[in-house]
């Protein structure tokens, strides 16, 4: 019987473009994915929008990707035209511009006539999450990170306040809160820490709603649950609602992914499900050695979950205090 190979292509995400070599350095092709998303921003100065072609990012990166710019200083490439030298690097530039076009860190513009010849060419532009991960890869650079985090700081508030909604009056009202209080920067840092994790994300979506626990110490830390209450406190009573309608379900969604008694948890998710005041949770007992599904109120849960794994309650069973463990969700 004839054998059978199974070709196993692993789905691309952002994590490709900060993959290591075992001592931590930036694989080659990382600092070219890097590199790429750095064109749109260049000298960090706001532009309204970033279009190239494949030509025009490759003679760019000639100059400006270490790797290729050190190959080509070498003697035996040194006489290259430059014409030849973007020949040469067109096609494993494409490739990468292809995978980040997947993620959505670049998108299609528009097309248009080649400079030489009939033909039409692509004209590539960076999406606002595109725009966002370059930034974050710019902090790194000492001389470029307050100018990085300014540059942040305005997209992100530019974009909270087009056709804003409950998250992004909430979004708002923190950033700035967090600018004023020197902790923008600590956040920033938080952000670019979930991307460089193992943790697969794939596209803006998912990069905004993974779970971002701040490494902060304890005083700071109270000053960052302090501003997001003020923030919450900020928005108008209908947008309170939405929001923390939003955050009921997100809470609900990951509780259900670990339950252990599913129809429990279910039927009291059915029961409060327009109770956007609280919210479902489950928990294990360790006098009972059993679970259940327990309803919170929803402030009282995230108020509390910033500081520890678990929070407790009372066991509607064995009626002890405190003999139920909850997972706490820390955002």
């Amino acid at each position: 019987m004839p054998s059978m190979v199974f070709l196993l292509t692993k789905t691309p995400s952002i994590q490709v473009i900060f993959s290591k070599y075992p001592n931590g350095i930036y694989t080659k092709d990382a600092l070219l994915y890097q590199d790429i998303l750095r064109f749109s921003v260049k000298e960090l100065e706001p532009q309204e929008e970033c279009t190239f072609k494949l030509w025009e990012l490759t003679e760019w990166l000639i100059s400006n990707n270490l790797e290729i710019a050190n190959y080509y200083k070498n003697p035996s490439a040194s006489h290259m035209t430059k014409s030849n030298k973007i020949q040469a690097r067109i096609g494993r530039v494409k490739r990468h511009l292809d995978i980040l076009l997947y993620l959505g860190l670049i998108g299609e513009h528009s097309r248009t006539k080649e400079s030489k010849g009939q033909g039409m060419t692509l004209v590539y532009s960076f999406t606002e999450f595109g725009l966002i991960i370059a930034l974050l890869i710019m902090t790194t650079t000492p001389k470029k990170r307050q100018k990085a985090l300014s540059f942040l700081y305005k997209t992100f508030s530019k974009n909270f306040q087009t056709n804003p909604s409950s998250l992004d009056a909430f979004a708002l009202s923190f950033t700035e809160e967090l600018y004023k209080n020197n902790l923008f920067d600590k956040y920033i840092d938080t952000l670019l820490e979930t991307v460089q994790k193992k943790i697969s994300i794939q596209d803006a979506n998912e990069f905004f709603s993974k779970p971002l626990i701040l490494d902060l110490n304890k005083e700071d830390s109270e000053l960052f649950q302090k501003l997001k209450r003020e923030a919450f406190d900020d928005l108008s009573p209908e947008n309170k609602k939405y929001f923390m309608h939003k955050q009921k379900l997100d809470i609900e969604a990951r509780m259900f992914g670990i339950s252990n008694n599913l129809k429990s948890f279910e039927e009291l998710v059915f029961r409060i499900k327009k109770d956007y005041e609280k919210v479902a949770t489950e928990g294990f007992c360790e006098n009972c050695k059993l679970y259940f599904a327990i309803g919170l109120s929803l402030i009282e849960y995230l108020n509390q979950s910033h500081f520890t794994e678990h929070q407790t309650v009372k066991c509607p069973n064995c009626e002890i205090e405190n003999s139920i463990k909850i997972p706490s969700f820390r955002d």
